[in-house]
C-alpha cells in the first residue's frame, strides 16, 4: 500500500506539473496576441509590456523575443532589439526571420559585417525572405563601400519583387556611386512607372504592386 500511494502521489504531481505548464503556455500565447494588437495599433510601448509578461511566464518563448525585438527596433532602441533576436534564434536556430530583422537593426547601428552574415543565413533558412534580406544586406554591402556586390544583392531583390520600387531605387544609388549615371537613372525611371502603378512592359496598363 505504501509504494501504491507514492505511485499515486508522482501520478497526481505530474498530472499537476502538465497542466500547469499548459496553463502558463496559453496565457504566454495570449501576452503575446495583445502585444501584437497593442503594436498593430501603434502602442509600442504597451506592446512590449505584454511581450515582457510572456517572457517571464516562458523563458524560451522565441516568438515573444522576437516581436519584442521588433518593437524595440520601432522605438531606435537597436541594441536592445538585437539581444532580443539574438534570444529568439537561442531558442529557436532556424528562425530566418528574427536573423533578417537581425540584420537590420546591425545596420542601424553600423555593424555591417554581423549584418551581412545574418541575412546570408536567413536567405539560407528561408528563400521566401529573399526579398528583404537581399535589400537589408545590400545596404550593409552599401555601407561598406562594396557596391558592386550591393548591385548584385539589389538586383537579386528585384528579381525576387519585381514591381516593388525600393530596390530600383537602392540599385540607382549604388550605380550613382559608381558614377554609373545612365543606369542609374534607367533605374530610377524603372522606379517612378512601378510607384505610378504601370507595368514597365506595358505602360498603357497598370498593374496591382505588391505588399509587404
Amino acid at each position: 500500500m505504501g509504494k501504491l500511494k507514492i505511485i499515486n502521489t508522482l501520478v497526481l504531481l505530474l498530472t499537476v506539473l502538465i497542466f500547469s505548464n499548459s496553463f502558463a503556455d496559453e496565457t504566454a500565447k495570449e501576452l503575446l496576441k495583445k502585444g501584437i494588437n497593442f503594436g498593430n495599433n501603434d502602442q509600442v510601448d504597451m506592446a512590449i509590456a505584454q511581450f515582457t509578461k510572456a517572457i517571464e511566464i516562458n523563458p524560451k518563448f522565441a516568438n515573444a523575443y522576437f516581436n519584442r525585438g521588433k518593437a524595440y527596433a520601432i522605438k531606435g532602441s537597436y541594441d536592445k532589439a538585437i539581444l532580443d533576436y539574438t534570444k529568439a534564434i537561442e531558442f529557436n536556430p532556424g528562425y530566418a526571420s528574427a536573423y533578417n530583422k537581425r540584420c537590420n537593426a546591425n545596420i542601424q547601428i553600423g555593424n555591417n559585417d554581423q549584418a551581412i552574415s545574418d541575412c546570408t543565413k536567413a536567405i539560407k533558412l528561408n528563400p521566401r525572405l529573399a526579398y528583404f534580406s537581399y535589400n537589408n544586406r545590400g545596404h550593409a554591402y552599401q555601407n561598406k563601400g562594396n557596391f558592386d556586390q550591393a548591385i548584385l544583392d539589389f538586383t537579386l531583390a528585384i528579381k525576387a519583387r519585381p514591381f516593388l520600387s525600393e530596390s530600383y531605387i537602392n540599385r540607382a544609388i549604388a550605380y550613382f556611386a559608381q558614377k554609373n549615371y545612365d543606369k542609374g537613372k534607367a533605374d530610377m525611371r524603372q522606379a517612378g512607372l512601378i510607384k505610378s502603378n504601370i507595368t514597365p512592359n506595358d505602360p498603357t496598363g497598370p498593374h496591382k504592386v505588391a505588399g509587404k
